[in-house]
């Protein structure tokens, strides 16, 4: 088995039966129908580490806006956000890890030594189709984005009658607290509506970082960062530097 194959395995194991598409390639649509057949991503793909684009994306002040609501008029406020962002993240090749509420988190992996679109070229073009969504859907659905770079590991959690894909790493939980700094006296200045950070200590997703903030500060950019000079400390995050997306 290529080892291409294998990646897309696990990108695409948690998408589900459905989602076939005959644009696709073949090796795509093979790894869905080998999804239904038993262990697969276990006998051919064990766990390995990454380097990905982690995502976490919520509406703002959902829980006033659906306070006293009944469970069915929570599901058709936020469905249609739901919808938009993980159609797009998957038109991206993004894998949707999980969906709670109005939370989404989503993982763009480095696809380039496969034969794939680069993550240098993937991450900037998801942003800004998310960019693009959060205009759009600014007065009924507004949200804010938090993003990472950098190290995860792909491991497999499981038990009886139960057996899906994770990922782990400081990356994940530096998407996850980044959202913190969107409501800092200067984010909330620039109208800034995402935050985009990396580890110190992560040299190689350094590198990353670097090329991904070369592309939002580009004239005419959307959306354009704005570097943090003196990011403040993130409870349980080591050294990291930020950037915030306006």
């Amino acid at each position: 088995m290529a080892v291409g194959e294998r990646t897309h395995r696990w990108l695409l194991h948690r998408y589900g039966t459905t989602v076939l598409d005959s644009s696709w390639p073949y090796y795509q649509t093979r790894a869905l129908e080998l999804n239904r057949t038993g262990p697969d991503f276990t006998t051919t793909f064990g766990t390995r580490t990454v380097i990905a684009l982690i995502g976490f994306l919520d509406l703002m002040g959902f829980s006033d806006r659906v306070k006293g609501a009944s469970p069915a008029h929570v599901a058709e406020y936020v469905l249609p956000f739901l919808d938009r962002i993980t159609g797009t993240v998957v038109g991206c090749r993004g894998l949707v890890d999980k969906t709670i509420g109005d939370e989404v988190m989503f993982v763009l992996p480095e696809f380039e030594p496969e034969g794939g679109v680069p993550l240098m070229l993937a991450a900037p073009d998801l942003v800004r189709r998310l960019w693009v969504i959060r205009d759009q859907l600014a007065s009924s659905h507004p949200f804010r984005v938090s993003l990472s770079v950098g190290m995860v590991y792909v491991g497999q959690v499981e038990g009886e009658g139960y057996s899906e894909w994770s990922i782990f790493g400081e990356a994940v939980n530096l998407a996850k607290r980044a959202a913190v700094l969107l409501s800092t006296a200067d984010a909330v200045e620039l109208g800034a509506g995402g935050a985009l950070g990396v580890l110190v200590r992560e040299e190689k997703s350094q590198e990353y970082f670097d090329v991904l903030l070369r592309h939002f500060t580009l004239k005419g950019s959307w959306p354009q960062a704005k570097v943090v000079a003196d990011p403040p400390p993130l409870k349980g995050i080591s050294q990291y530097r930020c950037v915030l997306l306006v």
